[in-house]
């Protein structure tokens, strides 16, 4: 142990109240800072100090299981907010489940008692798919909007136009009055997933096909460092993140016009799910993968770290199954030890460290500065 880990303990020796420290602002040396008790106290071995959190504490992030009700027991595929119903939805392959809290979940038969395994929100609309046929849920009801692809994926809002794309390529329909998904684009494609800014789209399948739209009608192609099945993507502002086979993360900075990839992780399988969302104050990416493994990253989608090895417990299934909704990440999926559908609550907000055992480091960068994930150190 560091003599600046000891002084560090030493300070927190009479600490009695659950207490927060700080991380100072880090000056252009190597040395870091941290703030206790009002005394800025230098790390000079910054490694000790990292590896010491790191074995006291391990992953922050709260999981949580949340069970459907007892009468589910087929697949669950995709998370969406649904505004007009207050409600998040997922999507099944039985049925849909639904909830108010995210922690009690109950099911839903589609129109004629359907099952609907895509759901998707796009404009202030709430859609969901069996096949080729879109249903829309006014808050209360579902009724029929129309034909989509063979087989519907997802759905966003590009410009003035909702987008459904799938097995098949995508179409897409006018916001407003009857739905006609019409106007028919990449028809040889299989689209996997769909994200938008509402002002640009980007859609990402399999071969590694890339493409982006601003207006829903006509696409551009998009160069792709690779050919690996694509399964997700997330855009957020000027930033889009899209993830596939054999652990490839691909990032753009420039609306989604060109992609590096940032990423490629052997042996965790193929990324299924990404979104971002705010996390303890930080805004970090996360993604996991068709075996169950989460990474994060907390530089917009650079670096990569693995937090969580859920593979032997957890499945998710389907295309972009996760989705950043009210403070929490949530991923349906199997749960080996229950033998059940469960949707996975992965939270920050209630990350279960005990003040009066743990005290928190936000901001706590690992040494190369990447991620900030183990920031727990145990008192004394």
């Amino acid at each position: 142990m560091s003599l600046a880990f000891s002084a560090i303990m030493a300070l927190t020796q009479d600490v009695a109240a659950p207490y927060i420290c700080e991380i100072a602002p880090v000056n252009p040396n190597p040395e870091r800072y941290v703030e206790l008790n009002g005394q800025i106290v230098a790390i000079a071995d910054f490694q000790d100090l990292y590896d010491e959190i790191g074995q006291s504490y391990g992953d922050p992030f709260d999981f949580v299981w949340a069970p459907v009700s007892q009468e589910f027991n087929g697949e669950l595929r995709m998370a969406k907010w649904n505004a007009a119903a207050s409600r998040i939805y997922v999507g099944g392959q039985v049925s849909l489940a639904y909830s108010e809290n995210g922690t009690e979940w109950f099911t839903e038969l589609g129109p004629g008692s359907i099952p609907l395994p895509v759901v998707g929100s796009a404009a202030g609309f709430f859609f969901a798919a069996d096949n080729d046929e879109i249903y829309e849920h006014n808050g209360s009801a579902w009724a029929f909007a129309g034909n989509g692809p063979s087989q519907v994926f997802g759905f966003a809002k590009i410009g003035s136009r909702i987008v459904a794309i799938g097995d098949g390529g995508g179409l897409s329909s006018v916001i407003g009055g009857a739905w006609s998904f019409t106007s028919p684009f990449l028809t040889t494609l299989v689209l996997n997933a769909i994200s938008s800014n509402e002002m640009f789209g980007v859609v990402v399948g399999e071969g590694g096909e890339i493409h982006r739209s601003t207006n829903a009608t006509t696409w551009a192609a998009v160069t792709n460092p690779n050919i690996d099945d694509l399964r997700c993507v997330h855009v957020v502002g000027s930033v889009v993140i899209a993830a596939g086979e054999n652990g490839s993360i691909l990032r753009s900075q420039d609306d989604g016009q060109t992609f590096t990839e940032v990423a490629r992780i052997a042996g965790v399988g193929t990324f299924t799910g990404i979104s971002r969302g705010s996390v303890f104050g930080n805004l970090v990416w996360i993604a996991i993968t068709d075996q169950g493994k989460v990474f994060f990253s907390a530089d917009e989608g650079l670096n990569w770290n693995q937090s969580t090895d859920l593979s032997a417990r957890f499945k998710p299934q389907g295309n972009q199954v996760m989705d950043y909704i009210a403070g929490n990440f949530y991923i349906p999926g199997f749960d080996w030890a229950t033998s059940k559908s469960v949707v996975l609550r992965i939270s920050a907000s209630s990350v279960g460290y005990d003040p009066q055992t743990h005290f928190k480091l936000p901001n706590l960068q690992p040494p190369g500065g990447a991620g900030f994930l183990k920031y727990f150190m145990r008192r004394p």
